[in-house]
């Protein structure tokens, strides 16, 4: 009996591939035959059809490629149309359909045993030496391999590897990686803010060196020029962005450079300023506090809707209808509750 070599199926498999497309060539500039051809519209409605068909395939869009043709050639010729005219038009609406589902259509050397795929498929030959693969070498720490033996895949790397230019001697290779140790040194190396002395950190962010010199930087205390008055004073360890030397300094530059009148008492005086309430309005915490109580003085008074008892709201421009919560229909059996808890009117009592 005759027995193939892995090596001469590999070689007829090139042949045939080469008769193939010499034949491909050949059919390409020989002259046409013209078939019949079905009207623009038809032919439209005939590939959405094909579409819908083709798309329902599985694994792939081309599972029901064959049937698809096999039916619209059979409907043609149903309709009087010759068996090659058929033939030719039903391939053309197959075609059409999978060109527009993208479908890619795997060449002749995608489908033979020995081709090396970019995907994770089991193989059963060697990608190198076209040699069977061992059953139990078919996966490698749960990845498909590509190679029978560790010495295929060895010499499989190395060949391309030479073939690409990333082979390198061993010399080299040191050489390299001298030059990636010297280069990251160089980025990490940095001087401590406190000691001055040199240190590595696998932080770009470090500052200091050691714990000792964070302890030390924050103990320090550091001279800064005043906001207020300009002189140089040394602000105290631990205090976070000082500005004044003193609380005077600070009091007489938050205050305001014009002069206005007390709210209260009418008295001139230079209003401080504050991020939060602006221009103070009273010169002095008796005036405001006089004035927290003029308020509550001319709150209005009230009358209940419900009891009609009158009240006063607890701030001049509160508007309310009802004296409490209790004597508010719309209050809720809740809020109700709550209020019954801790007040009882008397009227409604």
């Amino acid at each position: 009996m005759l027995h193939i070599t892995p090596e001469f199926a590999t070689y007829l498999r090139q042949e045939l591939g080469k008769d193939r497309a010499r034949k491909a060539r050949r059919a390409a500039v020989s002259a046409k035959v013209k078939y019949r051809k079905l009207n623009t519209k038809r032919f439209i409605h005939l590939v959405g059809q094909a579409k819908v068909i083709l798309a329902a395939g599985d694994p792939t869009v081309f599972a029901f490629e064959g049937a698809s043709r096999h039916g619209l050639r059979i409907g043609l010729i149903e309709r009087g149309w010759a068996w090659k005219d058929a033939d030719s038009c039903a391939a053309e609406i197959v075609a059409a359909a999978l060109k527009e589902l993208g479908a890619t259509r795997p060449s002749w050397a995608d489908g033979q045993p020995d081709f090396v795929s970019s995907v994770g498929t089991l193989r059963t030959f060697c990608a190198h030496c076209n040699g069977r693969i061992p059953p139990d070498r078919k996966t490698h720490a749960g990845n498909p391999v590509k190679y029978c033996s560790f010495e295929c895949g060895q010499y499989a790397y190395r060949k391309k590897a030479s073939e690409f230019g990333e082979q390198v001697s061993l010399a080299e290779y040191l050489t390299r990686c001298a030059e990636r140790s010297a280069k990251t040194l160089e980025e990490r190396a940095r001087n401590c803010e406190q000691c001055n002395k040199r240190f590595l950190s696998s932080r770009l962010d470090a500052r200091f060196c050691s714990t000792s010199c964070v302890s030390e930087s924050q103990r320090r205390s550091w001279e800064v020029s005043c906001v207020g008055c300009g002189k140089t004073f040394t602000a105290r360890p631990g205090t976070k962005n000082p500005k004044y030397c003193s609380l005077d300094c600070y009091t007489a530059t938050a205050r305001s450079d014009r002069e206005v009148s007390c709210g209260v008492c009418r008295a001139i005086f230079r209003p401080r300023f504050s991020e939060k309430r602006g221009l103070s309005k009273f010169c002095s915490t008796a005036c405001s506090a006089s004035a927290r109580a003029g308020l509550r003085e001319a709150r209005p008074v009230l009358s209940c809707k419900t009891c009609g008892q009158t009240f006063q709201p607890d701030f001049p421009s509160q508007k309310r209808s009802f004296c409490s919560v209790a004597c508010n229909p719309y209050a809720s059996k809740a809020d109700k509750a709550k209020a019954a808890s801790a007040f009882n009117c008397e009227a409604c009592s």
